[in-house]
């Protein structure tokens, strides 16, 4: 594997971590000490191992009653406290980003954090911190994560991970790392065993998972990046990833998880498998030794009572089975979760009041009024893509008194409930039915229920004196056979002033996309009723990158509105959008190209050694745009209001000091003038962007800064961007560390990622 550490430290193959002096000197690391160093072998092998597949939760440990330590529960996810009763269905991830809001981020961990610590889960899985990063827009498991820059996903975690672990909740942030696509995460064997992980088009028993194959710089400058920044909250557990890096299992590898993770960057907590890494990795030895310190699901195999006897025959060393528990049992101090904690209260494997070994099922609802933060993230995520029409007869928002023509499924509810059907499982890429709030897998959540768009609709319909006409039917597969459909959408449409098309794009876990088009026909769908009529708004419900040419080149398609993966407030949030009681202020967190071929494909090629190669270097989303010069249809950070905002006065600080300064350390401050020009009150997201000297290697430019700004009519506010030394180094590949290079940096200022208005420079 390619040397990727800027302190290398060869200490052998087994290795135990150090700390920093802070660590060793913590209350609970001293006491973990001291608690290891009292248990057995036996009880540690408990600890460090999982009860297997079947358990109360997503994963849990094995007690040890003789110190009063529980079995730590282990639950999903990024998207709140999945398969459980009394919970609520957040916004995924990619909507909370889509706010560019660090408080609104803030807050919904929060809120999740009480839900998980309500239910007595001491471990969330979550947030996304970057795996994926969203490399490529056909990976089915993007949407869980805060979008495609490392810089804005890091920040985003960071905030994400303090949210959960303010509650003492211990957040796990995920995958680590590079984990960019679905197909071959599991090797041939474990997906012919468990049949869910995902396509293997090899169809070889023997085939190994994919490789994600990168260079040391960008592994440095993309990949860890948001893991990097969320480090600075202190997370206390992190989950590596399925793939390999350059040949070696993420969960084996002790370069990533030794070197870089545990010694270089200091992490004091423990590194948890994803669910049965260590089967795919194929050794207990292999992965202990080389960092992971926690096997799950675990259950009989690998780990466990193995663990005791490769420590007794000296296979594993007795002060790495130490460290790996001593890691643990501080993350379960260090929360605080040995005094007053909640015990589990549920059962994710059954509804039962019940199960069959006695747990029982409380039934606690610890929603609170939780649903308050998931609608205003709803409402704040929303990006408005088009509105040419806004103030006339048409366009957004919408009119009172209006006539309005609904037509799609994805305006209405699924049938069988919203917990029905693809949204918890891990479902083939199928057809879905009703509207689309989160995707599905290991990252979606448990619905108490979903105000779905027409529900919405209809129940504001007397406030706004609207006539509401829906045909929840999706455009047919045979026009001919489907004649009726089309019948009733021309009835629909007749005497309507406005037509809402509701569109969407689903995936999830265990599968990748296959097209970038909207499901269900929607661009059939959007150009028939666009023909006949001639203000139609446009509504995507989306999992990510999907094409809106034809939305965007129709001439009868006045507005198009983004809304996401909003979650349980869905409708809710849209009509406060649509009425124009919200001014939409969400931004495009990944960059829409007009061609889906200029994208970065997911690897199919049959082989039993499957490869991802990272050719593109750190040329991905709209860093790619730029250097390739790519038609871009909608860009990174864009997104409309309905009012406007003007941008003035750049001002930059001299630089000093950064010769000597930590790359944490603040060295210069931007600053720039945003007035609101238009006649709404509204929120605009300023975005920094910086340019390398030339010959760096550097992307054209690349995110380093952001702010969101409330402002009335023509009131003007200064914005202000802390700019830190590791925003202006790279990574030299020769000398295995950072640097900054020499020569003139360009700041620009603006509203995206090509709206910047304002440029300054300054040498280095």
């Amino acid at each position: 594997m390619l040397a990727i550490l800027s302190v290398a430290i060869a200490i052998g193959a087994v290795q135990v971590n150090a700390i920093s002096v802070a660590q060793q000197n913590s209350p609970a690391w001293q006491r973990a000490l001291n608690l290891t160093s009292l248990m057995t072998n036996e009880e540690k092998a408990n600890i460090t191992t999982g009860t297997g597949l079947v358990a109360r939760c997503s994963g849990n440990t094995s007690p040890v009653a003789r110190f009063n330590i529980p079995s730590l529960c282990f639950q999903d996810g990024p998207a709140g406290v999945r398969a459980v009763d009394g919970t609520s269905a957040f916004a995924a991830q990619v909507n909370a980003a889509s706010t560019w809001d660090i408080d609104l981020i803030y807050q919904q961990a929060l809120a999740m954090g009480a839900e998980f610590r309500g239910k007595g889960v001491n471990v969330a899985l979550g947030p996304v911190a970057g795996g994926p990063l969203g490399r490529t827009p056909y990976n089915g498991r993007n949407w869980e994560g805060y979008g495609s820059d490392p810089y804005l996903h890091g920040i985003a975690a960071y905030h994400g991970v303090r949210g959960i672990q303010d509650n003492g909740v211990i957040a796990t942030p995920k995958h680590f790392i590079a984990y960019e696509q679905e197909t071959y995460r599991w090797t041939g064997v474990l997906n012919a065993v468990a049949g869910i992980g995902g396509p293997n088009p090899s169809n070889n028993t023997n085939a190994e998972q994919i490789s994600s194959d990168l260079s040391e710089r960008t592994l440095r400058e993309l990949y860890l990046w948001p893991f990097e920044e969320s480090l600075a909250a202190k997370p206390l557990a992190i989950m590596c990833s399925y793939n390999r890096i350059n040949g070696t299992d993420a969960c084996a590898d002790g370069t990533l998880l030794n070197d870089l993770l545990k010694e270089e960057l200091e992490f004091p907590g423990f590194v948890v498998s994803d669910w049965l890494s260590v089967f795919m990795a194929g050794s207990t030895n292999r992965t202990m030794n080389n960092g992971l310190d926690l096997d799950m699901p675990g259950g009989e195999g690998y780990w466990g009572s193995d663990l005791v006897t490769q420590v007794s025959n000296g296979t594993i060393a007795q002060s790495r089975l130490d460290d790996a528990v001593t890691r643990i049992l501080y993350a379960y101090l260090e929360a605080g979760q040995d005094v007053g904690y909640p015990a589990v209260n549920y059962n994710s494997l059954t509804p039962a009041a019940v199960d069959a070994v006695g747990n029982v099922n409380k039934y606690l609802n610890v929603r609170a009024n939780h649903s308050q933060i998931i609608r205003k993230v709803g409402e704040d995520s929303a990006v408005l893509l088009k509105n040419v029409a806004q103030n006339a007869t048409g366009g957004l928002p919408l009119k009172s008194g209006a006539r309005l023509a609904i037509f799609g499924t994805d305006a209405g509810p699924r049938p069988g409930g919203p917990n029905y059907g693809p949204t918890n499982g891990y479902p083939a890429n199928s057809t879905n039915n009703g509207t689309v709030a989160l995707g599905s897998g290991s990252g979606s959540a448990h619905f108490p229920y979903l105000i779905d768009p027409l529900a919405a609709i209809t129940g504001a319909a007397d406030l706004q004196k609207w006539q509401v006409s829906p045909v929840l039917l999706d455009y047919p597969a045979n026009v001919t056979t489907g004649a009726e459909i089309l019948n009733e959408y021309d009835a629909a449409m007749s005497g309507a002033d406005t037509c809402l098309v509701f569109v969407s794009s689903f995936s999830g876990e265990g599968y990748d996309r296959t097209t970038l088009k909207f499901d269900n026909r929607g661009d059939q769908l959007i150009y028939y009723v666009a023909s006949r009529c001639n203000n139609t708004v446009v509504v995507s419900h989306i999992v990510g990158v999907t094409n809106f040419e034809v939305p965007f080149s129709h001439p009868n398609v006045t507005a198009i509105l983004n809304a996401g993966l909003p979650g349980q407030e869905s409708g809710a949030a849209l009509v406060s959008v649509l009425t124009g009681n919200t001014n939409p202020s969400g931004k495009l967190v990944y960059t829409i190209l007009q061609n889906d071929n200029d994208y970065i494909p997911v690897n199919k090629t049959a082989s039993s050694d499957p490869q991802a190669v990272f050719t593109e270097g750190l040329l991905t989303d709209y860093r790619a745009a730029d250097a390739m010069n790519l038609p871009v249809r909608y860009p990174f950070g864009y997104g409309l209001s309905y009012t406007t905002f003007g941008y003035s006065n750049i001002k930059v600080t001299n630089i000093t000091g950064y010769a000597s300064a930590v790359r944490s350390q603040t060295l210069m401050n931007v600053t720039a003038t945003v007035t609101n020009t238009g006649g709404l009150a509204g929120r605009e997201v300023s975005q920094l962007y910086i340019s390398f000297p030339s010959g760096s290697g550097e992307p054209p430019k690349v995110l380093r800064g952001f702010t969101k700004s409330s402002l009335d009519p023509t009131q003007s506010t200064t914005v202000s961007f802390p700019i830190r030394k590791k925003d202006i180094q790279i990574w030299n590949e020769t000398a295995h560390s950072w640097q900054v290079p020499s020569g003139q940096f360009t700041i620009s200022v603006g509203a995206s990622s090509r709206n910047l208005p304002l440029t300054s420079t300054f040498v280095i």
